[in-house]
């Protein structure tokens, strides 16, 4: 990747590194502190998602059946990622997006081809930093000729370290099987050793842990706001 291929944003607290050609995904973003050397707080990762934070659109994590059946109707998917047995995170990963706007702290992108199976859809991004904080606001405009319904999310790659802790809200847990499907929904207080509403360790590596739970973003000492999305549903 050449410096081409990237945006950069600093605030004097923070930096950040958005790789437009690669689906609008955060490449890193870093704490900056006076006479050290940058701290990762989003980082790449290795295998499909490899950078450090991806823009899952139209929808996240995988469609089983073959397509999915909304207003009396059946949608086919097909499989969109190589050794993926099933439709995995929409298309916005795997497509370029454009720089509308920005400065030296905020920018945005917008992904004006969206289309995968049934789907055909404007979205665009807004990154910002503040006072070292990052913010992200995922929209999106559906302009196929039918209703259908919109999956957003972000899928970032935090450091793990000895002392990294995570703190986030939920009332409930999604269960997933070997396949990563979901396969029930249960309350928080089912699985107390899941519960994160106040900070506390991680569980250890390569332990039980459950598939979403609606959670926010991990933090360390370092403060980072609760990244966020919304939809807009339009038929032409």
């Amino acid at each position: 990747m050449t410096n081409s291929d990237t945006v950069e944003l600093a605030d004097g607290r923070a930096s950040l590194v958005v790789s437009p050609r690669e689906g609008a995904a955060i490449v890193r973003y870093d704490a900056l502190r006076p006479g050290r050397a940058p701290t990762p707080l989003i980082k790449p990762s290795t295998g499909l998602l490899k950078f450090g934070s991806q823009l899952l659109i139209p929808w996240s994590n995988r469609i089983s059946g073959g397509g999915f059946e909304f207003d009396g109707r059946f949608h086919p998917l097909e499989p969109n990622v190589e050794g993926e047995p099933f439709p995995l995170h929409g298309d916005g990963f795997q497509r370029p997006w454009r720089l509308t706007r920005r400065s030296g702290t905020e920018m945005e992108l917008v992904l004006e081809n969206g289309a995968i199976g049934p789907y055909r859809y404007h979205a665009s991004i807004h990154y910002a930093l503040e006072d070292g904080a990052l913010s992200a606001v995922l929209a999106i405009e559906n302009r196929a000729a039918i209703r259908l319904p919109y999956g957003l999310g972000f899928h970032p790659w935090f450091p793990r370290r000895p002392r990294t802790s995570l703190q986030a809200s939920a009332q409930r847990v999604w269960l997933e099987d070997e396949r990563h499907l979901p396969k029930g929904v249960v309350p928080l207080a089912s699985r107390p050793h899941w519960d994160f509403s106040h900070a506390a360790p991680l569980p250890a590596p390569g332990s039980t842990t459950p598939s979403k739970a609606g959670m926010g973003a991990p933090r360390s000492s370092s403060r980072m706001t609760l990244l966020s999305s919304r939809s807009r549903h339009r038929c032409r």
